[in-house]
């Protein structure tokens, strides 16, 4: 999987079948293509290290632009089981054999047979369901709080559900996400064109050095609609932290004051005069028993405090 080839240590994989011949085959694409359609699974796709951070400043960071550097990715791979064990294929319709994936994975891999298990449903594959202009509205939610990480996960899941459902009895187009800039696409792949070179030659024994083809004509955004607009906020407000009102808060503050003097007068009977208290406290075990009824009452109080600190702490 993508997660896996781009783990730090997933070369180390191989120390586990010493003494076994270990081969490996990994789709390389695009620079600017992979970075769009990573930042977009970041973003909108429900992705455990959710991004809240525009496009330019998600390419400057270290790890993203360490997963872009190809031969880097490779050698370590190639150290652990030789340059002929690594099986380097083009994440692109144009160059899969008979024009699919599984098809050119299979055969790449030598195993035909997996061509008799079952494909996936439409429903169930990795396809963008949001558009541009919507990945960027959702950025600006991510910023916001949610009440779990579940709930994070689920606002995205009926985000993509509902929009897309929305869309489709609307009758409009959903594009596949695209947020780079021409400049920045074009930029991004001539930063990486020695190594990409590098990478054609040495596994794909290219001598022309060219890894990948030219960049897929990109669509132009679809419209976002105040509906969307409105859907998504109303799916957040289900799914983000929920707070108590005003009314709650007074009623707490009260609630101290009520055990505050409770408290105040448990604690006057029992250090009053014994022999103005006789008859109520002539048994030591009713003084015990106070003295357990006014504990009580000062952890409540304690509990009521910190709660109305939280209430206030969270607007």
């Amino acid at each position: 999987s993508e997660a896996f080839f781009l783990q730090e240590n997933a070369h180390r994989l191989v120390d586990y079948f010493a003494g076994h011949p270990v081969e490996m085959v990994v789709y390389l694409r695009r620079q600017d293509e992979w970075a769009n359609s990573q930042y977009c699974e970041f973003v909108a796709g429900g992705a455990v290290g959710r991004v809240d951070i525009p496009m330019e400043e998600w390419l400057q960071q270290p790890n993203v632009q360490k997963y872009l550097n190809y031969p880097t990715l490779l050698w370590k791979w190639r150290e652990k089981i030789g340059l002929s064990n690594v099986h380097v294929r083009i994440f692109d319709r144009s160059e899969f054999r008979d024009g699919d994936l599984l098809v050119d994975f299979a055969q790449t891999a030598g195993l035909p047979q997996l061509l008799d298990l079952p494909r996936p449903e439409a429903g169930e594959q990795n396809d963008a369901r949001l558009s541009a202009a919507h990945v960027e509205l959702l950025r600006l939610f991510n910023k916001k709080p949610f009440a779990s990480h579940e709930s994070y996960f689920n606002f995205i899941e009926e985000v993509g559900t509902s929009i897309t459902a929305w869309r489709h009895k609307n009758q409009l187009p959903t594009p596949k996400p695209w947020l780079l800039s021409v400049e920045q696409a074009d930029a991004l792949m001539d930063k990486y064109a020695e190594l990409n070179a590098e990478v054609a030659r040495n596994y794909l024994k290219r001598s022309n050095g060219v890894l990948f083809s030219q960049r897929s004509e990109i669509k132009k955004s679809a419209s976002i609609y105040p509906e969307e607009i409105l859907m998504i906020d109303s799916i957040y407000q289900r799914h983000a932290p929920q707070k108590q009102n005003t009314k709650d808060s007074l009623s707490q503050e009260a609630n101290i004051l009520k055990l505050e003097k409770q408290v105040a007068a448990l604690t006057s009977k029992l250090s009053s005069d014994p022999k103005k208290n006789r008859s109520a406290l002539a048994e030591k075990s009713v003084i015990l028993d106070l003295k357990a009824e006014r504990d009580t009452l000062r952890r409540q109080l304690i509990r009521s405090r910190n709660r109305v600190a939280q209430l206030y702490g969270s607007r």
